[in-house]
């Protein structure tokens, strides 16, 4: 959204501007969005915005903008890739945090039903930004339950995708563990352990 006089705040793409202006003086090594479904909540204000400049009229929702059969959702995911190409052009990695949920997703091989965990959004919103991304990684506390007490819980990000979890990344599947324990050290250690083997097989 533009700068709003009354408020005196900043739209997304004035920030966006201001740090790749003034990054020199900054130092910004990364950009991390506290959340996803934020953005997502912006970028649909614009599309919304955008849809009375060139239309003319008011929609009332994200599918009904520009006419409708998806083409809110592409003007969409096209305004959330336009500002990471910038940032990422500018030398700075890209981070979203997410909120999860357990969806029912079908096999499309056996017509089965089953539940995993990913990502709240919209699955045609979603995708496209998780097919775009190098990395998806799932947080979740894992816990040993014995006759309905906790005996035991520990804080698991997931690397890698399996049938319960949604997640997944450009590495090759044997590049990465499947999970690890939530732990910086842990994470830099796998990840540089990855990109070693994924250079070995490309040399």
């Amino acid at each position: 959204s533009p700068y709003d006089e009354e408020t005196g705040l900043r739209g997304f793409v004035q920030i966006v501007d201001d740090i790749i202006e003034n990054n020199e003086e900054y130092g910004i090594k990364g950009v991390c969005f506290d959340t996803l479904d934020t953005m997502v909540d912006v970028a649909t204000d614009e599309v919304l915005r955008q849809h009375k400049i060139e239309k003319g009229t008011v929609c009332k929702s994200l599918n009904d903008a520009f006419g409708g059969y998806g083409r809110g959702v592409e003007r969409l995911v096209s305004l959330i890739f336009e500002q990471e190409a910038r940032l990422r052009d500018a030398g700075l990695a890209i981070f979203y945090l997410c909120h999860t949920k357990n969806k029912e997703k079908i096999d499309l091989k056996t017509g089965e039903k089953y539940e995993q965990i990913t990502n709240n959004l919209q699955s045609n919103i979603y995708t496209k930004i998780a097919d775009a991304a190098q990395m998806v990684m799932v947080g979740l506390m894992e816990r040993d339950i014995t006759n309905g007490k906790i005996v035991d819980e520990q804080r698991k990000i997931y690397l890698r995708g399996t049938s319960e979890i949604d997640a997944g990344s450009r590495f090759p599947d044997d590049a990465l563990p499947e999970k690890i324990n939530l732990s910086a050290r842990e994470f830099l250690d796998a990840f540089n352990e990855a990109v070693k083997m994924s250079m070995r097989k490309v040399g």
